[in-house]
């Protein structure tokens, strides 16, 4: 189990860092701050090859949102991406683009590797979000928090201090990228979580009346110091909600985790 040890938990930090970083050189506009933002996706992308779906879709609405114009930051950004990744890149080339094409082959099976436009496959890392990865109670924060971060860009005028754009445009990519890989696991959209967590509670800072918001934010708290002592110490067991189609299988499809025991953890079987 190392490689799942040694691989997916170290890409979802340098994943999270990079999109720090990233944020923080607003836009581009900071030149010193892009060039971090460039060596540490440099590092991301060293560290697994599929840190790039989890940085696409960010850096895409940066440059939409104006990052184009700062070419000083964009061109910092690039010399230090390029020189951090791209000698190991240019050298594997002809292996990543095999393994990116190639990859299904490992696991030839109806629940790992799904038909790649089934719903099965589509609906794959969402039922992993529930079951696997956050539970579903934490996975329903996510989706209320995205559902206003939205809202927010569609009703209401974004402002450049606004970075929901970006959040959103980096899950999304995230999520179809991941999905459109034919071989699935549990632990490989580690890196994703990072905006589930901003978007996941984001919210919550945001609600005004302070009695309301300090019992969200303490029955967070509580539930995961809970998932915590669940997770590392087996104790209890599984409880989770079956709908109907429910079947038990690596990511329990149609049904809702309420709390899992350290049969959880997102790792490869």
């Amino acid at each position: 189990m190392m490689h799942a040890y040694d691989l997916d938990p170290p890409q979802a930090a340098m994943v999270a860092i990079s999109v720090w970083a990233i944020l923080a050189s607003r836009r581009l506009q900071r030149v010193w701050v892009s060039a971090l933002a460039g060596a540490l996706c440099g590092l991301a992308l060293l560290t697994k090859e599929t840190s790039v779906v989890f940085l696409a879709g960010l850096l895409l609405v940066v440059l939409v949102r104006g990052g184009w114009r700062s070419w000083p930051g964009l061109v910092a950004f690039i010399f230090t991406l390029e020189n951090v990744a791209g000698p190991w890149y240019m050298f594997h080339v002809t292996q990543i683009l095999s393994s990116f094409t190639s990859l299904g082959g490992v696991a030839p099976n109806p629940i790992q590797a799904p038909p790649r436009f089934s719903a099965a496959n589509i609906g794959w890392y969402f039922w992993n979000l529930l079951n696997e990865q956050t539970l579903s109670v934490f996975g329903a924060l996510f989706f209320i928090g995205a559902v206003l971060a939205l809202w927010q860009c569609v009703r209401h005028r974004v402002s450049s201090e606004n970075v929901y754009p970006e959040l959103l445009g980096g899950a999304v990519v995230s999520y179809l990228g991941m999905t459109y890989l034919t071989h699935k696991d549990p632990r490989y959209t580690l890196p994703a979580l990072v905006y589930v967590a901003v978007l996941g509670t984001s919210w919550i800072v945001s609600i005004h009346r302070l009695l309301i918001r300090r019992t969200i934010q303490g029955a967070v708290l509580v539930l995961a110091a809970l998932y915590l002592a669940g997770m590392s110490f087996g104790i209890g067991g599984a409880v989770r909600i079956a709908l109907p189609g429910s079947h038990s299988t690596i990511i329990y499809p149609r049904q809702l985790t309420l709390y899992e025991t350290s049969a959880g953890y997102a790792v490869g079987r």
